[in-house]
């Protein structure tokens, strides 16, 4: 229902080289998009982004951004059109330090801001663990430092499944989420140091109807 649109995690959103805050030299991006479901007419946005993996403030900023689109694309425009939902996911670096927790929590308070939430605390979500529990970052085992199994024994017991998430979804509170788990292949390990979170939203009143 509308082309990408892609934007910038930066001090000006909508074009390149603008002040990154205490981020790394990377120029960070995020694209939104409008899907509309042909049975039902409901219009999705989607925000995907990548958060800097170095800078705090940098993150904090992004979420800022990002959740400001989503109320933006919520909001009925000049021309009398909105999206009904909106989903947000990416790689935010939420690192299982007091920095990491810092983006999390600063993205969990935009979202509510925007209306939206984590899809694990949405009402009748249900939580599928498919043998990662909710470890989305799995690093390079025996390679890198801060690897999932790294990750989990020094800070499983105070975060559970945040230890070693890295990654999250959120959507608006009038979104139904059936259910949604970390999926992950033993071949998958070259792929990428991360594992997809998959969720599966209901589209409508039929027993098949969903989309993920």
């Amino acid at each position: 229902d509308g082309g990408p649109r892609p934007f910038y995690l930066s001090s000006t959103p909508w074009r390149a080289g603008g002040n990154l805050w205490d981020g790394s030299p990377y120029v960070r991006t995020g694209v939104e998009a409008r899907f509309r479901d042909r049975r039902t007419g409901l219009v999705w946005a989607a925000v995907t982004a990548h958060f800097d993996h170095v800078g705090s403030g940098a993150r904090r900023e992004s979420a800022r951004i990002v959740m400001e689109r989503v109320k933006a694309a919520l909001a009925e425009d000049s021309e009398g059109t909105k999206a009904d939902e909106a989903v947000v996911g990416g790689d935010f670096n939420t690192f299982p330090t007091a920095a990491g927790r810092d983006t999390y929590d600063a993205l969990a308070l935009e979202a509510e801001g925007a209306g939206l939430a984590d899809v694990r605390a949405l009402p009748g979500t249900t939580v599928v663990d498919f043998g990662a529990s909710g470890h989305t970052w799995r690093g390079w085992e025996g390679l890198s430092r801060h690897c999932r199994s790294e990750n989990v024994a020094l800070h499983g017991a105070r975060l559970g499944q945040d230890a070693s998430r890295l990654d999250h979804v959120f959507a608006t509170r009038g979104a139904e989420v059936r259910w949604t788990g970390v999926v992950e292949g033993a071949g998958w390990a070259e792929a990428s140091d991360h594992a997809p979170i998959v969720v599966e939203f209901g589209c409508g009143s039929g027993a098949e109807d969903g989309a993920s």
